[in-house]
């Protein structure tokens, strides 16, 4: 997505990011074991957000908020309305350089809350123009390589974009598209999401699942599956205009890489 701008999460592994909770024991982190686990119970979890100048952007906000789908806390991230052509980045994330970038799997808890998104499909679903001309609202982004998924929120439903990551683009230049469920299916309602891929399988093997939907499971050129760099992990999301007001909450990210 144009004006993305990579935002680092300072998330520890196994289940530190919970450190300091009074309750441990009703928190998602402190029951389950994963390599990367962040529930956003903890209040004093060390964020750190930029905007496209390297400060934030004062027309995202982003705060704890109670969760009725994993109490205590979860992550509400607000996007203003914007013009043609504009954009704003409320993202999170964690790249990892230390880890081999042959796989992951990443699974979190999504709430779109409100979708202001103007009523410009895609057409046809599956279109393939380059690049996707298309206002809308990213809540993740997961790059590995020279490629990534986008998956995001439009007009008619959340989708996930496919594209090649070109030299020292911070995120890919999506170009394919494939529709996961459409509004109706999930605005104001949690949905489990989950990203997997194995890049070291023969052939490179990629699943999305939204809910409880089947997986989809989108193919790559072999030179975008080529394990030769790290991954990057970002959520929270791009918004591009012309928009209303977005609103996404998230809880329960989960990381795990092959053992």
């Amino acid at each position: 997505m144009r004006a993305a701008v990579l935002v680092v999460l300072i998330a520890a592994a196994g289940c530190a990011a919970i450190v300091g909770v009074k309750d441990r024991t009703g928190t998602v982190c402190a029951r389950e074991t994963h390599d990367v686990c962040e529930d956003f119970d903890n209040p004093g979890a060390a964020h750190v957000w930029n905007g496209p100048d390297g400060g934030e952007d004062p027309r995202v906000v982003a705060r704890l908020v109670a969760s009725d789908e994993s109490p205590p806390n979860a992550l509400e991230i607000a996007y203003p309305a914007l013009d043609t052509d504009a954009s704003a980045t409320g993202l999170f994330g964690q790249i990892f350089q230390d880890r081999s970038p042959d796989g992951m799997k990443i699974s979190f808890d999504l709430r779109v809350d409100e979708l202001g998104v103007p009523d410009v499909p895609l057409d046809p679903p599956d279109a393939r123009p380059t690049p996707l001309p298309v206002s809308g609202m990213a809540f993740a982004i997961v790059q590995w390589n020279r490629g990534g998924i986008a998956l995001a929120a439009i007009a008619d439903g959340a989708y996930v974009f496919l594209g090649v990551r070109e030299g020292s683009s911070p995120t890919p230049r999506f170009d394919r598209a494939t529709r996961l469920a459409t509004r109706a299916d999930f605005v104001g309602r949690w949905i489990n999401v989950a990203i997997t891929f194995l890049l070291s399988a023969s052939p490179p093997a990629v699943e999305v699942r939204f809910g409880e939907r089947p997986g989809v499971n989108p193919t790559f050129d072999p030179a975008v599956t080529q394990i030769t760099q790290s991954i990057d992990c970002l959520f929270g999301g791009v918004s591009i205009g012309p928009t209303g007001p977005n609103r996404v909450t998230f809880d329960n990210v989960k990381i795990d890489f092959p053992k």
